[in-house]
Order: structure tokens, then sequence, then C-alpha cells
């Protein structure tokens, strides 16, 4: 059986579950500058911990818990990654030839302190999950979603190997997809 509970490491960082003590740099890191999607205040962020914690311990759940992203150099929480399953009702373009409409999709879910924009610290998370996602869980794809005016995520998508198109029905936003060649 493959241990999804496991730390994993890039050449600067460690991906690893979530520890109680993460729980105020979470909240100063990533919640606490410009707005995100997420938990903003401290108890929400509390929680959101905790049921990461919850969830990294689970045999069932374990792939899917937030995992906290720490700079080797200096301990640093920077951000977190996440497989995130989701119904999907949301992701839509125009050139899937086959909409899977209502089945289940895997999202890439990331959040980084704005401190660490830029640096390269997401595209080294990113590249273990999606090594976890396509060589160990053998998911057929990723997809996300993000607004037009994310550029960053959009240009880290693009970095990762993801396909970007038009989101339907509205053009509201794109999505971003990346299939497994290994499936």
């Amino acid at each position: 059986m493959v241990d999804l509970s496991r730390v994993l490491e890039t050449e600067r960082s460690i991906v690893r579950p979530y520890t109680i003590d993460d729980i105020d740099a979470v909240h100063r890191e990533l919640y606490s500058g410009p707005p995100v999607w997420g938990p903003q205040t401290w108890e929400q962020v509390e929680e959101s911990v905790t049921m990461a914690m919850l969830m990294s311990r689970s045999l069932d759940d374990r792939a899917w818990a937030k995992r906290a992203v720490v700079l080797k150099e200096g301990g640093t929480l920077a951000g977190q990654v996440r497989l995130s399953p989701s119904h999907n009702y949301f992701y839509r373009w125009e050139e899937e030839p086959d909409p899977k409409y209502n089945s289940v999709e895997v999202e890439l879910a990331f959040v980084f302190g704005v401190a660490h924009w830029g640096k390269s610290y997401a595209f080294e998370a990113g590249q273990a999950m999606i090594g976890i996602a396509f060589e160990e869980l053998r998911l057929p794809r990723l997809v996300n979603g993000t607004g037009d005016d994310n550029i960053r995520s959009i240009n880290l998508h693009r970095r990762l190997g993801f396909q970007i198109f038009r989101a339907l029905p509205n053009n509201d936003g794109v999505v971003a997809v990346l299939n497994n060649d290994l499936a």
C-alpha cells in the first residue's frame, strides 16, 4: 500500500502533513494578507488545519489532506498544496470532447503567502503533488479554475504543463487541465 501521508521533499522545501503548531503560521503567512479563497479568521484557520491533520491520519482521506509547504532554509511555512476531489458542476470548456458533467474531478489546489510569490516554491510543490496524483493514485487528469485576472495562477498552471481553456458557459475565467499520459 502506498503511504500518501508521507513527507515529500523538493529541491528547496518539505511538503508534509499539517501539525497543530502550524496554525499561527498558516494564518499569518497565507490568510492575513490580500484576500484569497479560504479561511480568513484565526478560528477558521484552526478548524481547517485541524481537519487537514485528521484527514492525513485517515486511510480513506489522507490523499486529499492539505499539506504544508515548509522551506528547508529557515523552516518558514510558505504555502499549502492539496489534491481536492470535487463534484464537477463547475469545470466546463468548449474543447472537452465528452463533458464529464456530474463526475468527480480532482483539483490541484494551492495557496502561498505573498512573500513567497515568484520564487517557484508553488511550482516545486505542484510537481510533487502531480507525481502523487499520476504515478501513485493513477488519476486520469487534474483540473483547476481561476479568474482571468489571476495571471500568476494561470502562468503557474502553464509551467506545470496544464492546458488553459476559456471557462463555459459565460467565458468567466479559465479552466486548467493536465491529462495523465501514463493512464
